[in-house]
């Protein structure tokens, strides 16, 4: 069965979740769970992103998430692999930290973001962990309060719903949440309402027939992929599986792993496997052109023009989209 799309605005809000492989835990230790929040804060600074609440059970993480003008499955995946990649290294382990793909569910932020915050903030009340949602260390709820210093959320905008003066804001915030506490969920925030949308029907018919230009790719292939930027760059898909070194297949393959982040449905370690390489070879080579095109107008154009080109080749007909591709 095809997997749904997912739904590519900036400015949009998702309920991002991402859960242990066949339920395992994925904290073993509090150090787990900071290392995670400085994760998730490096991963939105450098996409653009903003959180707006999150929660850090034993298994799964629940998140506010978002987008900015960058694809959101880019962010959540480069968060994923370096969480996992933290959690093998120091249990000596390897394979899978998550189960499957993140799952994530398109929000109405002008009318339900508030219940989001709020579905996510008494995650651990739900559960019978605490009784309060405020004794719970890792959430974003003691954020809102203003008592925890630490976590790093953007609270302002949610808490502007309730009021412009802040002691008021909180205040109100705060009484919301507890009247949530006991009581049903009023909209499905882990399925959705159709299509992985949760809001009114006007919003959810808005989304589906205005919207679906910026639905990220879910059909091109990893070899789809790698033949492109072959072909551009003139070299043989023998070449860049090669032993070689050499700087301009090094460059290929780090235009490979780089544009692949930026197209749903392809891993890091599915680009690994492909180039016969270390994923964390792959993954420090695309950070450093990641990097190279913050400063190199000339290099960000020609990546900018590969993502482009591929998608125009593999989907004619919507080649007059206007997708997303300021990062890549």
């Amino acid at each position: 069965m095809p997997r749904s799309p997912r739904y590519n605005s900036p400015g949009a809000i998702h309920h991002v979740m991402l859960r242990g492989n066949q339920g395992r835990p994925i904290f073993f230790s509090d150090g787990d769970r900071v290392q995670c929040c400085l994760l998730i804060q490096e991963v939105v600074e450098r996409y653009g992103h903003r959180i707006h609440g999150y929660c850090l059970m034993s298994n799964h993480i629940h998140l506010a998430w978002q987008q900015g003008t960058e694809g959101l499955s880019s962010a959540v995946q480069n968060f994923a692999f370096r969480y996992a990649q933290r959690i093998n290294r120091l249990r000596k382990e390897v394979g899978h930290v998550f189960q499957g793909r993140f799952k994530s569910i398109l929000v109405n932020k002008e009318n339900d973001l508030t219940k989001l915050v709020r579905y996510i903030h008494l995650n651990p009340v739900r559960a019978g962990i605490v009784k309060r949602p405020e004794d719970y260390k890792w959430s974003g709820h003691n954020a809102y309060l203003g008592t925890d210093p630490v976590a790093r959320l953007e609270c302002d905008y949610v808490l502007k719903k309730y009021s412009d003066e802040r002691d008021i804001a909180i205040r109100q915030y705060n009484e919301f949440i507890y009247s949530g506490i006991g009581c049903e969920p009023d909209l499905d925030f882990k399925m959705g309402l159709r299509s992985g949308i949760i809001g009114d029907d006007e919003f959810i018919q808005t989304i589906i027939s205005g919207e679906s230009e910026n639905r990220e790719s879910l059909d091109i292939t990893i070899s789809d992929l790698v033949n492109h930027v072959c072909t551009k760059y003139g070299v043989s898909e023998e070449e860049i599986i090669s032993e070689s070194r050499a700087r301009d297949l090094a460059h290929v393959r780090a235009i490979i792993t780089l544009l692949s982040r930026s197209i749903e449905g392809i891993s890091i370690i599915e680009v690994a496997k492909k180039l016969k390489r270390d994923p964390g070879g792959l993954s420090r080579l695309a950070n450093k052109l990641d990097k190279k095109c913050t400063i190199s107008t000339l290099l960000k154009h020609e990546v900018i023009s590969l993502k482009t080109d591929l998608l125009s080749i593999r989907y004619p007909a919507n080649s007059h989209c206007n997708k997303s591709t300021s990062h890549v």
